[in-house]
């Protein structure tokens, strides 16, 4: 009795923790998003968008700065998406396995296409120090070689009409899972001060599960304020 007394006393210790955990999580998500609202205001974009403000990111014609070529390197399962592609090559529609496959590649490539406009929609909406785009992680030796490569367009196309003409190139790369954005140069590695790295985030894992666009979003933003100064 004693035994199932302490394990039911330890099994409510973790619902305790996890229910504080969680609103936690909530009420700086809240405060996130009134800061978002309120950086929105009038008196924010104004200011951003003043071409002779000393904190504009704008040249005088309205513009972006022109000075850096920001790369989202993005994964796309390249690796899995080829294996996929070629079994099913070899497959018939009678097979067994055929439709598994045949799924599990669609399901491949809705992933990425949802992960694409996540990202897309988040940089449109709240980065501007620089114009971003987006390159296929499958791409990314052909880009350092000078070899042939694509950027993505808005619709996560390739599209060989996009180039970036700057000299100055820095990279957007994932952490340690697809959420977590890390600044780093064209060898990945990450820049000298006064340029950002990462922001760190309170319980990463709970904001993740409960809001991932807000958790990215909250990335971008800070990257944004941070280079509007730098770039």
């Amino acid at each position: 009795m004693l035994y199932q007394s302490n394990q039911f006393m330890i099994k409510n210790q973790f619902v305790i923790i996890f229910i504080l955990a969680v609103f936690l999580v909530q009420g700086q998500q809240a405060i996130e998003k009134f800061k978002v609202e309120k950086d929105e205001s009038l008196a924010f974009v104004d200011i951003k968008h003043q071409p002779n403000h000393p904190y504009s990111n704008e040249m005088g014609d309205g513009q972006p700065k022109e000075g850096a070529c920001i790369i989202f390197r993005i994964p796309v399962n390249g690796k899995k998406i080829n294996y996929l592609e070629d079994k099913l090559k070899h497959l018939n529609k009678g097979d067994k396995s055929y439709d598994s496959v045949k799924e599990t590649l669609e399901n491949t490539y809705n992933e990425n296409l949802d992960y694409f406009h996540i990202l897309r929609e988040g940089f449109n909406v709240y980065f501007d120090a620089a114009k971003v785009y987006f390159l296929p992680d499958s791409s990314y030796n052909s880009f350092l070689k000078g070899q042939p490569y694509n950027f993505l367009n808005e619709s996560g196309q390739p599209d060989p009409s996009i180039k970036c003409t700057a000299n100055n190139y820095y990279f957007f790369i994932t952490g340690k899972d697809k959420e977590q954005l890390l600044l780093v140069d064209k060898n990945l590695n990450s820049l000298d001060k006064p340029f950002p790295y990462k922001k760190n985030t309170f319980m990463p894992a709970f904001k993740k599960i409960l809001n991932r666009q807000m958790f990215i979003n909250n990335q971008i933003r800070y990257f944004n304020e941070k280079l509007m100064f730098i770039l």
